[in-house]
């Protein structure tokens, strides 16, 4: 945007800007003395003050019109979707020919396909960038040919979805210096942006826009003042994406994360963060995708870490509970079953001298074997999902599906799948959810070669 405003007759023109901009940073340096010109390293970064400012008022502009049109759409009761230039043709199309369709924020990494773009010297885009984001842009096109197939084939009788991509703004995409220390990182030469979409509303600058990568520097080599100037630039890009993204989460029905442990099995930050915003506003259904091989190495990092023993504990006596919600236990009972049950993989009626028991009558007995296996079961995937930042208020609206590799999480049938759960409601929605978490444990089961969900529990806190 910046650059096709410094244009001819736009509203930064360039030259015309620093023939203004100078005199009054001549004054605020000088106290009001007349000014007798800067040095040849003073103007460059006087110039750099100006791009700096022009920045920041572009970045608090955007703010405006995002916190203005939220404010309008809650006025008049209306949805709101937010698009960037760079988005998809197709997805606004589809939003204006169905009105009632769905929108889903896709929130996935972003830090690690820059890290591994920044370190490669390959020819072409596909090179540089690596499969992962490509797949990221194929996700968009894939959920909205499954609600294009259901239209010609049934007339128009499902709501459909269509994916919001956070990636299609692209803005804090600075190089870092090798060299020093702190300051010294910074830099104002940019990095390649994030894969455009063939079809995308974004149409590109006219060939007398200044070359982009080296707009705020101009090829000249940034003094120590002049980086903390960036420095301050970057800091407030990197506020603003949270405040776009989490706004963005927002005003979308659904939540869509697309494979989270994938280049490694830490869940990032910017992801945690999206998923913990969505859980504090309405219940709105969110879909997780992974890989098999992706989420079982992300398994296998949290049984090494021992992160799940504690969370686990506590969601197993929550859905206990609900499961026997008709029975009030003492907390005694709760802890005899913890203790020979849970920590000793057997069913209730299993234990040696449990039908005797001063505490559990025949018919209690009976009820806790239907309900324990359930009990255990939502307390695995309830604690999975903690750990990509699901707090419990939002666990019972998470499906998990899994996908044997990349390709499968991109096929027709797999989206098909995920889009029709994040159309549905009320008990539908609950039904989707059992069925896409009872394959996650299954799949885990099988990867660790268990036979039951109480098996699991005791190897997920670290007992088996």
């Amino acid at each position: 945007m910046y650059a096709r405003l410094q244009k001819a007759d736009g509203l930064y023109q360039r030259d015309r800007a620093i023939e203004d901009y100078t005199p009054h940073a001549w004054k605020l340096a000088t106290g009001g003395l007349l000014p007798v010109g800067f040095t040849a390293e003073q103007t460059r970064s006087v110039i750099l003050d100006m791009d700096v400012k022009n920045l920041l008022r572009l970045i608090a502009w955007r703010r405006s019109e995002m916190v203005a049109a939220e404010g309008i759409a809650k006025a008049f009761d209306v949805p709101l979707t937010v698009l960037s230039v760079k988005h998809e043709v197709d997805s606004l199309v589809a939003l204006c020919r169905w009105p009632d369709i769905k929108s889903a924020y896709i929130s996935h990494k972003i830090t690690e396909p820059r890290g591994e773009n920044l370190k490669s010297d390959g020819h072409n885009e596909y090179d540089r960038w690596g499969q992962f984001a490509f797949d990221v842009n194929r996700l968009s096109g894939g959920l909205r040919r499954t609600f294009d197939a259901r239209v010609a084939a049934t007339q128009r009788d499902s709501v459909g979805v269509v994916a919001i991509q956070p990636t299609a703004i692209d803005e804090l995409r600075f190089r870092r210096s090798s060299d020093g220390d702190n300051l010294e990182r910074y830099s104002a030469q940019l990095a390649d942006r994030w894969p455009v979409p063939k079809r995308a509303l974004y149409s590109r600058p006219n060939e007398d826009a200044p070359h982009f990568t080296d707009a705020l520097s101009n090829g000249t080599e940034l003094t120590s003042r002049d980086r903390g100037v960036i420095g301050l630039l970057q800091a407030t890009i990197y506020d603003e994406i949270a405040f776009r993204d989490h706004l963005l989460v927002s005003c979308n029905q659904a939540l869509l994360v697309f494979r989270p442990t994938a280049l490694g099995p830490r869940i990032s930050g910017g992801v945690r963060q999206e998923i913990s915003h969505w859980t504090q506003g309405s219940p709105r259904p969110a879909a997780v995708i992974h890989t098999v091989p992706e989420l079982m190495l992300f398994v296998d990092e949290m049984l090494d870490s021992r992160r799940l023993s504690e969370r686990f504990r506590r969601n197993f006596r929550q859905h206990l509970d609900i499961q026997l919600s008709g029975d009030e236990l003492p907390e005694d009972v709760k802890e005899w079953i913890w203790e020979n049950c849970v920590l000793a993989s057997a069913i209730p009626s299993s234990i040696p001298g449990a039908s005797t028991t001063d505490h559990l009558s025949r018919e209690v007995l009976s009820r806790i074997d239907a309900h324990f296996e359930a009990a255990c079961q939502s307390a695995i995937v309830s604690s999975l999902s903690n750990q990509f930042g699901v707090v419990d208020k939002g666990s019972g609206m998470v499906a998990h599906f899994l996908a044997r590799d990349p390709g499968e999480a991109l096929s027709h049938e797999f989206l098909m799948g995920v889009s029709q759960f994040l159309e549905s409601e009320g008990e539908k929605l609950d039904e989707a959810v059992g069925t896409a978490n009872a394959k996650l444990l299954a799949t885990t089961q099988s990867h660790f070669d268990l036979h039951c969900s109480a098996d699991l529990a005791r190897l997920l806190i670290g007992t088996s």
